[in-house]
């Protein structure tokens, strides 16, 4: 019952202006056992009442002030000061109850005058709080407030909250969403879920904020963004849009080839030793090989608007051997021969790769080499799993070569990339005092999980 009386009680206070129900407001503030009912009680005497200064005490009551800040909240004008002082010392209490139930007026009635107090709650140590923090911040529309918004995205608690704060922001959110997309130092979640807002939204604009952001290096948010851009039924029917798609699509071509000639390189490991070391930095290039195909082939299916294509593309992304030869057919007849000619190999069925049995390949030496073109300035981006394999790779083959590629790698910022540098130069470097130099310029907070006394002792 008592969240029918709430609700009556609301619906009611679009009757404020007349003072007919006065008598039933006191009766309820007087005798109702609920609190919440007696505080939104007094919310409709304030309004209602043509003197509401006399109840201006109550804003000092420890349990209807609320009530009150709200009835004043709604009049304003001169009994704004007086309420905006009552909810700051709520916004400001170490009573997390209080905090919730100002945040929530806050939310109601947003006004700059709270931003420094809702700021302060988005660091909350209740999740609870920090969820009516994200909405009041919603609402206040500050932009000082999204950094913290976006990082409530990494919580699975806080998450729910921080999208719909987002979407309560509007179209002043959708710039630095962009930025957060784009900039590649943002955590993988953090963008993942912002891709997805982007995706959920029914205006135009976070459509063309997807395409735009095709051009990040993380292969699988941009199969997100492809997926998003999809499922939104987009016409690519201006030129400059397509530009943008087939730019992509080209860039994604070679740095596949770039990936499959990597690993035909490196199915011989030098060394018996460095087998295992070399496996694990082929699987990370034929995950790699298997996402940059199926975005490839998503891209396709941007690309041509055909129903008979996009089946075709379908068909490759199911891997289904028996339908393979045709699906291949039609894309042939459906794209331009150049275009065909460099697609080919991309789109071919992947197959197990078996190491060679013979380890007669690359000397230890032309093994380290090659392993540079990975670890400093790759022709295309590679993700940090990648990067960590042939880190590790390069340790297990202990060759010389490899001491510079390795200390290139201690500016790399991913934390396991890092990591790896550093174990690598522990075995690689036979000057230990100018190794043990060296790792006291790392600051630790940049290692992942290891200190650097660990480091040093092993």
């Amino acid at each position: 019952m008592k969240k029918v009386r709430l609700f009556a009680l609301e619906q009611m206070r679009l009757l404020y202006r007349f003072p007919t129900y006065q008598n039933l407001y006191r009766n309820i503030l007087e005798q109702d056992t609920e609190n919440a009912v007696r505080r939104a009680a007094l919310t409709n005497l304030i309004l209602s009442d043509s003197k509401p200064e006399k109840y201006l005490p109550r804003l000092t009551d420890r349990v209807l002030k609320i009530g009150a800040v709200e009835g004043f909240l709604c009049l304003g004008k001169t009994f704004m000061e007086p309420a905006v002082t009552t909810l700051k010392g709520l916004l400001e209490s170490k009573n997390s109850k209080d905090n919730i139930a100002a945040l929530r007026l806050v939310f109601e009635y947003p006004h700059p005058v709270f931003a420094k107090e809702v700021m302060t709650l988005l660091k909350h140590p209740e999740r609870r709080v920090v969820q009516r923090a994200l909405m009041a911040a919603g609402a206040l529309k500050d932009p000082q407030m999204l950094p913290r918004i976006f990082r409530a995205l990494d919580d699975s608690f806080l998450q729910e909250y921080a999208l719909q704060a987002l979407a309560i922001y509007g179209k002043s959110a959708l710039p630095p969403i962009e930025k957060m997309i784009i900039k590649e130092q943002t955590p993988a979640l953090q963008r993942k879920q912002l891709i997805l807002f982007l995706g959920s939204l029914s205006s135009g604009e976070g459509k063309q904020i997807l395409l735009r952001a095709l051009s990040i290096n993380n292969q699988k948010l941009r199969k997100t963004i492809i997926q998003n851009i999809l499922d939104s039924q987009i016409i690519w029917i201006q030129s400059e849009k397509k530009m943008i798609l087939r730019q992509c699509l080209e860039r994604d071509i070679n740095r596949i080839s770039w990936l499959m000639h990597l690993r035909e390189v490196f199915m011989n490991a030098p060394t018996h030793e460095s087998e295992e070391a070399f496996g694990f930095f082929l699987r990370a290039i034929q995950e790699d090989i298997d996402d940059t195909r199926e975005l490839i082939l998503y891209q396709l299916l941007l690309l041509k608007n055909n129903e008979m294509f996009a089946h075709a593309v379908r068909i490759l992304l199911t891997d289904s051997y028996e339908l393979y030869l045709p699906a291949m057919g039609l894309i042939q007849d459906l794209v331009p021969n150049r275009l065909y000619r460099k697609l080919k190999p991309t789109l071919l069925l992947p197959l197990s790769q078996k190491r060679k049995n013979t380890l007669s390949g690359l000397t230890p030496d032309a093994a380290a080499e090659a392993l540079g073109e990975v670890i400093v300035n790759p022709p295309f981006a590679v993700n940090h799993w990648i990067r960590a394999t042939a880190l590790y790779a390069l340790r297990r083959l202990g060759s010389p070569e490899g001491i510079p590629l390795a200390e290139a790698a201690l500016s790399d910022m991913h934390p396991i990339v890092l990591e790896a540098a550093v174990w690598a130069l522990v075995r690689l470097q036979p000057n230990q005092e100018l190794l043990h130099q060296k790792l006291l310029t790392i600051p630790t907070s940049r290692l992942s999980r290891l200190s650097l006394d660990q480091l040093l002792e092993s």
